[in-house]
């Protein structure tokens, strides 16, 4: 049922946000290509960091008209050449650094769009991010800035500001484009804190566009989804893409394995919202394994949900909220992640976590 405080162009990208959209989803969507404006759209699906899976899942359907797709195929030509000049800048870097012996990890980004979309282009990119030891840091960045970036921030001296800082970002200047890239040595942890020790030990090798470079396990990628809803600044995008991962690696990735990972980390209530929004918001059928995951971990779904679903114009009883289907739960959540409100709910989630992981 729609929501009826949720604009056709809203309900659109909620519907097309998915690569693959079930029957009933289609008959929707048929629907309301007869009802939005092209131009808002575009920016509403650009607002949110879902123009080129939008693009892509409507230039499938039938009813698109070429003069409606106009907008977002802009968009998308614009993000392909961007996501194929980081994917270059990529590989060019993980070869150097591989080649002087240097561990490197590749994180989100292009190698998660090839991983969970198996495409370059689903998935809008921002910058790169790359993790090495703490140790190799000045040679890192030695090599990178070999490769023509320039290198904005001075590297850390004292041990206090390993301890403060996780990165260190360089720029270059294109052409074609301008590309970010930020260095970490370790992930963010202002809430939770994922062990890079951990991290490390989750590396697994994954074809890029005819090279391999290392990056998480599927289960480490799933959990560090989860993870990132505390600071993600995109969320819906964040929950589409956890919920094209799961649905990708089922019957490949270890779900009891994330709900260990999640529970060690203390992330296990992130978990638990995180698949109640990709049920309601994005109206999608987790797998059985999922499905118990969930039930297992029910005594951590309640009463504490109807204390962070808040929002400057909302607040719901977390009653409402328990029907999957209830049409007032499927609008808040919409709503929510359509105006970027849950990031700060997640964070407000962290701090009442029941304390941070141990150091390590």
């Amino acid at each position: 049922m729609r929501a009826r405080f949720v604009s056709a162009e809203d309900e659109l990208v909620l519907l097309a946000a998915r690569t693959k959209p079930t029957a009933a989803h289609t008959v929707r969507i048929a629907e309301l290509l007869e009802k939005v404006d092209s131009r808002r759209l575009s920016e509403r699906a650009a607002s949110l960091n879902l123009v080129s899976l939008v693009f892509e899942t409507l230039s499938r359907q039938e009813r698109a008209s070429s003069e409606l797709l106009a907008p977002l195929k802009s968009r998308h030509k614009q993000n392909a050449l961007r996501n194929q000049v980081l994917t270059q800048h990529l590989k060019a870097i993980v070869r150097a650094l591989e080649g002087r012996r240097i561990r490197v990890l590749t994180v989100k980004g292009v190698v998660l769009s090839q991983l969970v979309y198996r495409t370059s282009t689903s998935r809008e990119l921002g910058d790169l991010d790359l993790l090495v030891d703490v140790e190799n840091l000045e040679s890192s960045s030695a090599e990178i800035e070999a490769l023509g970036f320039r290198r904005t921030q001075p590297l850390p001296k004292a041990s206090d500001e390993f301890s403060s800082r996780r990165d260190v970002r360089f720029e270059r200047v294109g052409p074609p484009m301008p590309v970010v890239l930020e260095l970490h040595w370790k992930f963010k942890d202002t809430f939770f804190r994922i062990p890079t020790k951990d991290v490390w030990a989750s590396m697994a090798r994954h074809e890029l566009d005819g090279d391999t470079v290392c990056t998480l396990s599927k289960e480490m990628t799933l959990v560090h989804l989860v993870h990132q809803l505390n600071y993600e600044a995109y969320p819906l995008r964040n929950l589409v893409d956890l919920a094209e991962a799961i649905e990708r690696f089922e019957g490949s990735a270890d779900f009891g394995l994330v709900e260990e990972l999640t529970g060690r980390f203390g992330l296990r209530r992130n978990l638990v919202l995180a698949l109640d929004v990709i049920q309601s918001a994005l109206d999608r059928e987790l797998p059985a394994e999922v499905r118990a995951l969930r039930r297992r971990l029910s005594g951590f779904a309640r009463p504490w949900l109807s204390k962070i679903i808040t929002h400057d114009r909302f607040h719901f009883d977390e009653r409402a909220l328990a029907v999957r289907r209830h049409p007032k739960a499927r609008a808040a959540f919409s709503t929510l992640f359509l105006d970027q409100g849950l990031t700060a709910s997640f964070g407000a989630l962290a701090r009442r976590s029941i304390g941070r992981p141990a150091k390590g």
